[in-house]
């Protein structure tokens, strides 16, 4: 186990919790020997229980691609509420977004990390999206709303999120 000591609220509240998110990343892959030792990095934001961790855990090691995490359906935006990605992603993709990341202009963590996976996916690294549903359990830290996480809701939208993977997947 490892533990890491930060002072991170020292920025412009203007720039976004995403500002500060980056801020952290950056600070974890300069200071943790498990960043720096690490085949790969899951980032889980850290008030949510992804009920499904094994699950998507298991099929990460299982295909071992650079970079797992959902995109929207526009390319714009991504899900950062967990994703996946090798230590050069973070340090040599992700990262060099961290300055434009700034609410005040609507450039936000999840856009950073979109345009950082779409360039990693240009010049080579593998990518792939989750192959289930994200089953998340815990408050929205942006509108305070509770994820609803019983099984029988999420299994079947899981059922559609397997469906739409294995279809993208073999056209």
């Amino acid at each position: 186990m490892e533990f890491l000591t930060f002072k991170g609220n020292n920025f412009d509240k203007a720039l976004g919790k995403g500002y500060g998110e980056m801020m952290i990343l950056e600070h974890a892959s300069k200071h943790s020997s498990f960043f720096k030792q690490s085949d790969f990095i899951c980032k889980i934001t850290g008030r949510y229980k992804i009920r499904n961790i094994k699950q998507l855990l298991d099929f990460y090691i299982q295909e071992k691609p650079e970079i797992m995490v959902m995109l929207g359906q526009q390319l714009n935006y991504s899900d950062s509420r967990l994703f996946f990605g090798t230590p050069s992603f973070f340090t040599e993709v992700l990262l060099k977004y961290s300055d434009q990341v700034d609410d005040s202009k609507k450039f936000y963590f999840e856009h950073a990390l979109c345009k950082a996976v779409l360039e990693a996916v240009g010049s080579g690294y593998s990518y792939l999206p989750f192959k289930y549903k994200i089953r998340i359990s815990g408050q929205s830290g942006t509108d305070g709303l509770f994820y609803p996480d019983g099984f029988f809701s999420w299994y079947k939208w899981n059922l559609l999120h397997i469906l739409r993977f294995k279809l993208n997947r073999y056209w």
